[in-house]
């Protein structure tokens, strides 16, 4: 050490700072200022390369450096009374300490009707002080039938107390003036266990009656979440949230047939920052394509099983067999008679005042009949005479149900009769379920209004469609897939195998590690 430091001394004695003139010290006020040194002392002792590489880093760390960050401060699911629904808000910035751009959004919708509201702003950040930042920028809200564009300004920060403030003024392309203050704190239960009161109040300086808000104080909510943090970067919490249209606001929800007060339990997560600015640039994307692989295996992994298996289970059973065409043959129907006289069709068109699809004449059982389609349904006529014939009744129904069946033995029928839409049964009503004692639980819906089979339904059929509501993720009426919830985890597969392509490629070839 003490060798390190004479040598450090004598090279600043041989420098030109510290060399002496022999020049006249009247000469020497005219004489130009010597050059500075450019070189380091360190690099007599160290390797210059990794000096020069180390002077480079404290450079870049020291302002010149650009960072990101993507952060989602709420993704939940709300269950609420007579319906379920989500929320999202989200944000991400790249740049430095002073000035950076910002990228926001959040909205919300009810599970089965898609979103229902949704904004996004782009905004440029400039620091004001260590604690508060000023944004400027726009807003889109591309809320169904009702898209605007806003021009933005405001501020976001931590208050005294570590209370996280965030406000902003908005003017529309149609001149409306809007405004929105949020707040929210974190108590720490333990360095895990975090409970966060947070309220959100909007403001509007005049009604806007297509868009539901009134002038003044329009909407409030009010929340508590218990969140545990398993990893900085990510905090499952579950937590109550109320939520109320005030004034004006209100009114237009009433009149609108919409709720005007909502209280929901909520269930989510927030946090998954990624960002790694202080790593060489291929160790940060090293590191955040693993962050984002992990991640991403441990939301959706159990999804994906669920797709697997429903996949390959749906694939196994033939479709003929889900459609129980082994059992009830749909298009059985005996001959008409041969000789049999026919009523002329303009009497029984002659019978409505409604426009006509189509006349069919066949049989019905072992009558023979004409079905007139008009659009307001059908309506049954007897074949020869032109008399209306009324709806099928339950004993009419079961006749049409066994005289399709093709099962070895004949079964017993129960019948039941059907007005509403349900999950295993979606067509023409009113309807009769005739139910069939077979070990197949076959169920045979026949059309009230035109003696039709419109649907078999067995065993089989139901447990395809449960695997069919869990591969495309409706839960409840096993029918859309367009789901959020499906296009959420989809998109987040295909997110997971990009980045596992690209750990795939950084970590070639692969290398075993030393025992």
């Amino acid at each position: 050490m003490n060798r390190h430091l004479w040598i450090i001394f004598g090279l600043a004695l041989a420098s030109p700072v510290c060399a002496q003139t022999d020049q006249p010290e009247s000469e020497v006020g005219d004489t130009p200022a010597p050059a500075p040194p450019m070189d380091h002392a360190a690099d007599a002792i160290f390797d210059p390369v990794s000096m020069a590489a180390a002077r480079n880093t404290l450079r870049h760390e020291a302002g010149r450096m650009t960072s990101y960050s993507v952060v989602f401060n709420l993704a939940e699911f709300r269950v609420q009374r007579g319906r379920d629904a989500y929320r999202w808000e989200g944000e991400g910035w790249i740049g430095g300490d002073i000035n950076r751009f910002v990228l926001k959004t959040e909205g919300e919708g009810a599970v089965g009707l898609g979103v229902e509201a949704g904004e996004v702003r782009a905004l440029y950040s400039r620091a004001l002080d260590p604690w508060f930042n000023l944004q400027v920028g726009v807003r889109h809200d591309f809320e169904p039938g009702q898209p605007r564009s806003y021009a933005s300004v405001g501020f976001e920060g931590l208050a005294p107390y570590l209370v996280k403030l965030e406000g902003a003024l908005f003017l529309s392309d149609k001149g409306d003036v809007l405004a929105r203050l949020e707040g929210s704190y974190d108590e720490r239960i333990t360095q895990r266990l975090i409970l966060q009161p947070r309220a959100e109040l909007n403001f509007a300086a005049q009604d806007v009656p297509a868009n539901g808000i009134g002038s003044g104080l329009s909407s409030a909510e009010l929340g508590l979440r218990l969140r545990y943090e398993v990893r900085r970067e990510f905090a499952p919490y579950v937590g109550i949230s109320w939520e109320g249209k005030l004034g004006d606001s209100a009114r237009f929800a009433r009149a609108a047939g919409d709720g005007v007060r909502a209280t929901s339990l909520v269930f989510g997560g927030e946090g998954m920052v990624l960002s790694s600015p202080n790593a060489p640039r291929r160790r940060r994307m090293h590191v955040f394509a693993s962050r984002v692989h992990r991640w991403l295996a441990l939301f959706i992994g159990a999804q994906l099983l669920i797709w697997f298996a429903s996949g390959a289970l749906m694939s196994f059973l033939p479709i003929e067999k889900v459609r129980g065409e082994h059992l009830v043959d749909r298009a059985a129907v005996n001959p008409m008679p041969k000789a049999m006289r026919f009523v002329d069709p303009a009497r029984v068109l002659a019978s409505t005042d409604t426009p006509v699809a189509a006349i069919t004449f066949r049989m019905l059982g072992n009558r023979p009949v004409a079905e007139l389609n008009t659009t307001r349904g059908t309506r049954l006529f007897d074949a020869e005479t032109g008399a209306a014939i009324g709806p099928v009744n339950a004993d009419q129904a079961a006749t049409i149900a066994l005289a399709a069946w093709r099962g070895a033995t004949k079964p017993s029928t129960s019948t039941m009769r059907v007005t509403e839409e349900s999950p295993e049964y979606r067509g023409d009503l009113p309807a009769w379920r005739v139910d069939l004692t077979d070990p197949d639980n076959t169920a045979v819906y026949v059309v009230a209004g035109n003696g039709r089979i419109s649907a078999v339904r067995t065993g089989t059929w139901r447990l395809y469609d449960f695997f069919w509501g869990l591969h495309i993720m409706d839960w409840k009426s096993h029918e859309n897939f367009n789901t959020p919830w499906l296009l959420g985890f989809a998109l987040g597969a295909l997110f997971l195998g990009v980045f596992g392509t690209i750990l795939l490629f950084m970590r070639w070839p692969f290398r075993r590690r030393p025992r």
